[in-house]
């Protein structure tokens, strides 16, 4: 990949470009982009996942998507080490300077450790890219530090702040964001990857109860984004992934679910295009609506975006 930050070639994104199957254009907000710059910063992943590890700006996820389709992105904090967290909430900032069809940052934060969370939290809010915050189960030292009473009660003032919570868990930690949602009803939670399914396991049945019991809740919307490495082949990744994804549809609804790739990650098993396609399959008995609802709409509700398609040439 090659990554640049600077340079003369401009971008035209315009109005009305889209996925077209005969029946319809939809403009796509990608909710789950990472960018990465490991020049400036260490991450907590690296040395499970070395091959991940590259520079990866603004400017490539539209050169290597190459998709007309996509209008606009979230970029979801990288899971940086906790001393770069703050240099990373600044390298947002200048990427989206750079091009504002970086339209959103969720941030990171050590809630398990901060000392001082409240003043924290605030700090973030004040950014006008912050859209809200992401908490991870993987790297926590107790899984299940988000059920906390302090954070629990920090969490639940965040929509006072205008943000959102995006937590990530495996399969099992599905009941514990039930847990928390169900404590938080002024906050609006977004679960990542569906819940993050153990695909290759076969344990379909009790990842599809607990997602339906989650979905229950009405401040709780789900991404739709990050199995592409889950599956194990090509089968798996077109038959499995959107049998998975199918059900989250099925139990969240076309108005709370949102599409998203988890680029670059997915790029080590599927194009982008092919993964739009496998989104697509998912939406059993979905209308022009609700697809444009899933791939852009609800993006723009749930981030707080202008819902105005860019038209702006952009020169890098």
């Amino acid at each position: 990949m090659t990554a640049t930050s600077s340079g003369s070639q401009g971008y035209i994104l315009a109005q009305g470009t889209g996925i077209s199957d005969g029946r319809l254009n939809i403009p796509i907000i990608d909710t789950h982009v990472h960018l990465c710059d490991p020049a400036r910063f260490t991450y907590r992943w690296a040395d499970e996942h070395p091959g991940h590890l590259r520079k990866c700006y603004v400017a490539d996820v539209f050169e290597t998507v190459k998709s007309p389709q996509l209008e606009r992105f979230i970029f979801v904090e990288a899971a940086a080490d906790w001393q770069h967290v703050r240099g990373e909430l600044t390298f947002a900032s200048e990427q989206a300077a750079i091009d504002p069809r970086l339209a959103g940052f969720v941030a990171a934060i050590n809630m398990e450790a901060d000392p001082d969370n409240e003043a924290s939290i605030a700090a973030l809010a004040a950014f006008p890219l912050v859209r809200g915050i992401r908490l991870l189960s993987r790297f926590a030292r107790d899984p299940r530090f988000f059920l906390r009473n302090d954070i629990s009660r920090l969490l639940g003032g965040l929509s006072d702040l205008g943000l959102t919570c995006e937590i990530g868990v495996w399969s099992t930690g599905i009941n514990d964001v039930t847990e928390i949602v169900a404590r938080c009803p002024r906050t609006l939670f977004i679960i990542t990857h569906a819940g993050k399914p153990s695909i290759i396991s076969g344990a379909f049945d009790r990842w599809a109860d607990d997602l339906a019991r989650l979905a229950q809740l009405p401040n709780v919307v789900c991404k739709l984004s990050g199995l592409a490495t889950l599956g194990a082949d090509g089968r798996a990744l077109t038959d499995d992934v959107s049998r998975h994804f199918a059900h989250a549809y099925e139990v969240f609804g076309a108005k709370r679910t949102l599409f998203g790739s988890d680029w670059p990650t997915i790029t080590s098993e599927v194009h982008y295009q092919r993964w739009i396609e496998v989104i697509r399959m998912s939406l059993k008995g979905a209308s022009s609506s609700d697809e444009l609802a899933v791939f852009r709409d609800n993006a723009v509700a749930v981030y707080r975006l202008s819902d105005q398609a860019l038209t702006t040439e952009i020169v890098m």
